[in-house]
């Protein structure tokens, strides 16, 4: 199964970065190398993850990442990589 990431969810990853590397650059690199590995591993274990209240309807699940939260839909041949957000966001009204 392969994994696709949406142009919100690159854009997600870049803000992150940017966030980051104001203070420190090479932490920035680190977390979003994480982050991607993350995101990646999934197609190993889709379903590992619950649906995420609200977003049931859609199929849209949550997986926790430190402080950061990968929401995500499996489709039929790939893991679909929707948003990565701060998890103290409120999520759903971000997807």
């Amino acid at each position: 199964m392969k994994t696709r990431f949406t142009p919100l969810s690159i854009r997600d990853l870049k803000d992150i970065a940017r966030w980051i590397a104001a203070e420190r650059p090479n932490a920035a690199r680190k977390v979003v190398a994480k982050l991607k590995a993350a995101c990646l591993n999934l197609s190993d274990h889709p379903y590992a993850y619950p649906l995420l209240a609200g977003r049931e309807d859609k199929g849209v699940r949550r997986m926790p990442h430190g402080r950061y939260a990968i929401c995500y839909r499996v489709l039929p041949d790939s893991v679909e990589i929707l948003r990565i957000l701060d998890g103290a966001q409120d999520i759903t009204a971000q997807l």
